[in-house]
């Protein structure tokens, strides 16, 4: 049974509660932990696959592989990622930082690297933002202690902003990568396919749950939930500008979600419900006919069409 990793952060709430309800036959242990923690685990063989920071898949991209189609991310504000700063930047001396994380850490030092004191002190502390911002002059506060944070006298950068302000894209907070030698097959990226879009169907549900236990107003974490995260992990090809409407249709034909996504809003067409992982070999094989077609999608009764490479579809035949 492969061994699973995921912190528990409000905003991984919608893919790991789904997950946890699938049970048993999802066939996965899980296990939660801070991100830091997980990356650790990861590298050192107790884990399979886990949600890790986004830089720690970076720094070791040669021998991790990406979870396809899943990511927690934000796009401009996000309230969850916060430089909380008594002072101007130019003249803090002592900056804690939530210890959890190191995507936010190393994002802090890229953007205001030109804002900070050389010799600048960082410091790893428990997330405890009164305390941080106590014994220190600034604090990067990560997580479910930054939503909703606010304190007088203090000047709050929202690093998600400020990171979409300055280069126009999405921040990556957390990826799902598996490590070199385990097997990831469709039936699992099949499975997070789907606790990602039941968990986003539930975020209403999942924020009165994380309300009651956290004290936080339901209407702040449903739109932290709704408004504020993202889970797609977009196509390369689709990310950056474009120059007009010709190249974005290019870009938008070239992607395999795209593509991905015909298919299943044909399935879902042609049999009037939204697909299921036991679904999962017809949709492959749906893929695999679109492809070698060049891209038809023909509907048949099954009692017209017997060819090769046509695909059962409960009584109809996508070709």
């Amino acid at each position: 049974m492969l061994k699973f990793g995921i912190h528990d952060f409000i905003n991984a709430q919608p893919i790991l509660a789904s997950l946890r309800e699938m049970g048993e036959w999802i066939k996965l242990d899980i296990y939660s932990g801070t991100p830091a923690c997980l990356a650790e685990q990861l590298n050192e063989g107790k884990l399979d696959f886990a949600m890790i920071p986004a830089i720690e898949y970076l720094r070791q991209a040669e021998t991790l592989r990406l979870l396809p189609g899943i990511s927690i991310a934000s796009r401009n504000q996000v309230g969850t990622v916060l430089l909380v700063s008594k002072y101007p930047l130019k003249a803090i001396q002592s900056l804690a930082v939530d210890n959890r994380s190191r995507t936010s850490v190393a994002l802090l030092k890229l953007m205001f690297k030109d804002d900070f004191l050389p010799n600048l002190k960082w410091v790893d502390c428990d997330p405890n933002p009164e305390k941080m911002l106590q014994e220190h002059d600034a604090a990067l506060i990560i997580g479910d202690p930054a939503l909703g944070f606010n304190k007088a006298g203090t000047t709050i950068y929202d690093l998600s902003e400020e990171w979409y302000q300055r280069t126009g894209k999405t921040f990556v907070h957390a990826v799902i990568a598996a490590r070199e030698g385990v097997e990831i097959g469709e039936r699992i990226v099949e499975i997070f396919r789907i606790a990602k879009q039941e968990g986003l169907m539930k975020i209403e549900t999942i924020a009165r749950t994380q309300a009651r236990k956290t004290g936080l107003p339901e209407t702040l974490l449903i739109d932290y939930l709704k408004n504020k995260i993202r889970y797609n992990l977009g196509a390369e090809e689709l990310d950056g500008a474009v120059d007009n409407a010709l190249e974005l249709i290019d870009r938008l034909a070239q992607s395999d979600r795209v593509r991905q996504s015909i298919i299943r809003h044909a399935f879902r067409f042609y049999l009037g419900r939204n697909e299921m992982l036991s679904d999962a070999k017809t949709l492959r094989d749906a893929d695999k006919a679109y492809l070698s077609s060049g891209g038809s999608c023909l509907l048949y009764t099954s009692d017209a069409a017997d060819e090769e490479d046509s695909v059962d579809l409960g009584g109809r035949r996508i070709i």
